[in-house]
């Protein structure tokens, strides 16, 4: 009898021990139709010789075999019979086995799912399995830090994400040393168009996938040349951990990766973004060579304080972004609002979170403005009516109710002597130091050269003003008790009357920002019963009575203001016998009060309308805060909107909002506008407001109307940004005679 050939890659027995066990054949069918596979077609005495199975057997082991589709009988003489194509007869058994497989897959992932939102997968063909079903179920955004050897594997996948029109980062990883340059990695070119984004890193990171930041895959010892290995897949489901890991992503690994040296990494405009990081890496590089106020920005996402959804657009006026610090935020200009701070997801403490963030570049947008027509009648009319002197022209202003001192100060960057440093300019720079110190969890110490003392505030800037037009005005605040010797060291030879301490701030001047440090005194306690009963009723109509503009300064700093503004109105006007022809009110930044307290403070400023006609002059930002207590919505409007919706809500005479380019007024002869004249290297810009004010002051003192007094205002103020001193009233109108010179 003939042995059964057993070369192979089971042999016999594993051949014939698979058919018995998987197949369902017993040992004498598995013999005979091994035999009949390995010899071909056969007499039943020839497969008994082949397959040891006795003659008196084979013949019912072959009809069995027919009639399970595996053989086929030759009706001859002798009967002969032959196997079937084994791929015919096989192929249905492996897809049943293969289906099994799947099932029983399935029911293994169940059994290792992790509590929490991860599940647990231990095969490569199931983490790979995996990973396309998140790239597959990505709608808006994937976040990818991948090992260079698994590209291939999962490029076409990667690349469809993008082709749907997700927006796609990419981390290439343990890169070969040959494609590491100082600044910049490469990468072959079939890769190029795989993500929006790509950036490669030297050191072996992890595979890890976000997609949506819903939905997340974490693989650790990725290996493709192991089919079986320690390597682990979890799929996390749970948002607020794929949240957690994809913002890793953005703070710890994607600051440390290297631009593809050989791929256009500049973004082209618009742009949208998820991730507020990303979005000022790229505003980092593109405001070195654009403005800021060139960019428009909306945005998607939540008021952080009452969670209501918003949709807002503005101007990017600056930003924080620091690898070595956790909060990112940009700061816009949004019409109705002002300046607003605006986070990433989850942000708590800026004014809005943002979701979704859409970036415009306007090439032609400039900071300043060009001259208009209504601008240069303004202009015109105010030339006209300027006198060349003030000899003969009387005014007697009382200001208050403010007071500060301002400690100005540098920092130092590098010591080179005792009498020498080089100055630390950047905010960025310092802001980047203290984070690292905060990172490495030391204490922070930088050394800071106080280079000026002056007072500040409202009724300081506007006093130092008038004086420089030899006026002696009245001053009425918060300048000591005593008064302190910064105060009469300028204003001794005034009528200065003090109900308590000064605000002491500590001021420093960085070209991108500035810091400012308060120690409050007493104007946060400000109110009617405090004035009257520190300075005296009787002494305020002195001062007061004869006057002929009584200025008052901070709402915002003295939130019980509405108390002063009826007590005036309702104890000291009646006590007058020559009261002021008009009064200025200067609310200064109110969005530092709550709502209801604006509310309700609000009808007071009315109420003194009765006395006099009140201006308000607030800045863009202070003036949609003011037009938002009435019916107006929206944050475009354009600010000759805002100021009408603003004095309709206060009920005043006149309401003027004011910006770095541009004015406009709201009174009873209508409203106007002009262009305010472009600086590009101020000398100092911090209260710039407040000499708007005066010159805005003076002028509606010589009745040069809304229109004129607009352009008097930015004047003033022009002269100050540029020279860090109020103007003498010469240089006031020589300003005013080159004004169209220093517009774009």
């Amino acid at each position: 009898m003939s042995e059964l050939n057993t070369q192979g890659a089971f042999g016999h027995s594993g051949l014939r021990e698979t058919l018995t066990e998987n197949v369902g054949m017993s040992s004498s069918e598995a013999d005979v139709y091994l035999a009949l596979v390995q010899y071909g077609k056969q007499s039943m005495t020839e497969i008994a010789d082949h397959s040891g199975v006795p003659k008196q057997r084979v013949y019912d082991v072959v009809d069995g075999l027919r009639s399970d589709g595996f053989v086929e009988i030759v009706d001859e003489y002798p009967k002969k019979a032959y196997a079937v194509d084994p791929a015919e007869t096989i192929e249905p058994l492996i897809d049943r086995l293969h289906r099994a497989e799947d099932e029983l897959e399935s029911l293994y992932e169940r059994v290792e799912e992790i509590e929490g939102g991860i599940s647990l997968f231990k095969s490569r063909a199931s983490i790979e399995k995996h990973v396309r079903e998140v790239l597959d179920e990505a709608e808006e955004s994937v976040y990818l830090t991948i090992p260079f050897s698994e590209l291939d594997t999962f490029a076409t996948d990667i690349r469809a994400v993008r082709e749907r029109g997700a927006r796609v980062l990419l981390v290439i990883s343990n890169l070969p040393e040959a494609q590491i340059g100082e600044d910049a990695v490469t990468i072959d070119e079939q890769y190029l168009d795989v993500a929006d984004r790509i950036r490669g890193i030297k050191s072996n990171e992890e595979f890890l996938l976000t997609a949506d930041r819903r939905s997340a895959i974490f693989w650790t010892d990725v290996d493709e040349t192991r089919m079986t290995s320690d390597q682990q897949g979890y799929r996390i489901t749970n948002p607020e951990l794929a949240f957690t890991l994809d913002r890793f992503l953005d703070e710890s690994i994607w600051p440390l990766t290297k631009p593809v040296a050989n791929r256009d990494t500049d973004p082209t405009y618009p742009e949208r973004y998820l991730r507020m990081r990303n979005c000022l890496i790229d505003l980092r590089e593109a405001t070195e060579t654009h403005p800021l106020r060139s960019f428009r920005v909306e945005f998607e996402g939540h008021d952080v304080e009452s969670r209501e959804e918003v949709t807002k657009r503005g101007t990017l006026v600056g930003y924080h972004y620091s690898p070595f610090d956790r909060r990112a935020y940009m700061q816009l200009d949004v019409n109705g609002e002002g300046v607003v701070t605006v986070g990433g997801w989850k942000a708590t403490l800026e004014d809005y979170e943002a979701r979704r963030i859409t970036i415009e570049l306007h090439e032609d947008r400039r900071v300043g403005n060009q001259m208009d027509d209504e601008t240069a009648r303004h202009l015109e009319s105010c030339r006209t009516a300027l006198p060349e002197t003030l000899d003969g022209v009387t005014i007697e202003p009382v200001f208050g109710f403010d007071g500060f001192v301002d400690r100005v100060r540098e920092m130092v960057d590098t010591r080179q002597g005792s009498d020498s440093y080089d100055q630390l300019d950047e905010l960025q720079t310092f802001g980047d130091r203290l984070s690292r110190s905060a990172a490495s969890d030391t204490s922070f110490t930088n050394e800071w050269i106080q280079t000026d003392l002056r007072c500040g505030g409202h009724t300081s800037h506007l006093s130092r003003a008038f004086g420089r037009f030899d006026y002696a005005p009245t001053l009425v605040g918060a300048f000591g008790k005593p008064i302190e010797d910064v105060f009469l060291e300028e204003f001794g030879e005034y009528d200065v009357f003090s109900y308590g301490a000064p605000t002491i701030t500590d001021a420093v001047e960085f070209n991108d920002g500035k810091l400012m440090l308060q120690e409050t005194g007493d104007l946060p306690s400000l109110d009617w019963a405090t004035l009257r009963g520190e300075i005296g009723l009787e002494m305020l109509a002195d001062a007061v009575d004869g006057s002929t503009v009584l200025g008052i300064g901070y709402w915002a700093s003295a939130p019980s203001m509405p108390t002063v503004w009826d007590g005036i109105r309702e104890e000291l006007w009646p006590l007058l016998d020559d009261p002021p022809d008009r009064i200025f009110v200067d609310p200064a930044d109110v969005r530092q009060l709550s709502t209801d307290l604006l509310a309700e403070g609000a009808p007071a400023l009315e109420r003194l309308d009765d006395c006099a006609p009140v201006t308000v002059s607030a800045n863009r930002g202070e003036t949609g805060v003011f037009a938002d207590l009435g019916s107006s919505t929206g944050d475009e409007r354009p600010l000759v909107d805002t100021v009408e919706d603003a004095r309709d809500a206060l009920g005043v005479t006149r309401f003027v909002g004011h910006s770095p380019t541009e004015s406009a007024v709201c009174g009873p002869d209508g409203t106007f506008r002009s262009v305010v004249p472009r600086v590009d290297d101020p000398e100092l810009t911090t209260s710039a407001g407040d000499h708007f004010n005066a010159g805005l002051v003076l002028a509606q003192h010589l009745d040069l109307g809304d229109g004129a007094s607009l352009v008097l205002g930015n004047a003033l103020a022009g002269h100050f940004v540029r020279h860090g001193e109020p103007p003498t009233y010469d240089q006031l109108r020589t300003f005013v005679s080159e004004y169209e010179t220093k517009l774009d």
